[in-house]
């Protein structure tokens, strides 16, 4: 699709950033996560990304016992699949489709965090460029 083949991450990232510190207790992360309504939170520390959290992980850690002690931490997923803004789109989907995961954070050029680019952001490219 030529839509995606001169197109960077930095064209299409959600900068509105919710992010956690991974000493955030689970139930901290499942009420951000029902207040703001998205599905994927990342974990970070001094502005780098650490891990992230989907909302598939809050269930499964939901049938805990002991959930009430859980961590960011103890849950999120380390080094999350991370690219620089000026990462082409094509090798951004391409990467999700082949690794089947959700999202992809976006950092700068000092390796900080900045945005975050998920399937659902995929879709609505494809559906946009539908005719």
């Amino acid at each position: 699709m030529q839509i995606l083949e001169d197109q960077m991450a930095e064209n299409y990232v959600t900068n509105n950033l919710t992010i956690v510190t991974p000493d955030a207790s689970v139930t901290e992360v499942y009420d951000l996560m029902q207040r703001t309504q998205i599905r994927h939170v990342p974990v970070v520390e001094a502005g780098k990304a650490v891990g992230i959290i989907s909302d598939r992980d809050i269930r499964f850690v939901s049938y805990s016992t002991n959930v009430t002690q859980l961590l960011a931490s103890d849950i999120m997923t380390s080094e999350p699949y991370s690219v620089q803004l000026n990462t082409p789109l094509k090798e951004i989907v391409t990467y999700m489709s082949k690794k089947k995961i959700n999202s992809t954070l976006i950092h700068n050029s000092d390796d900080k965090v900045v945005g975050i680019f998920t399937s659902t952001d995929a879709l609505n490219i494809l559906a946009d460029h539908i005719k």
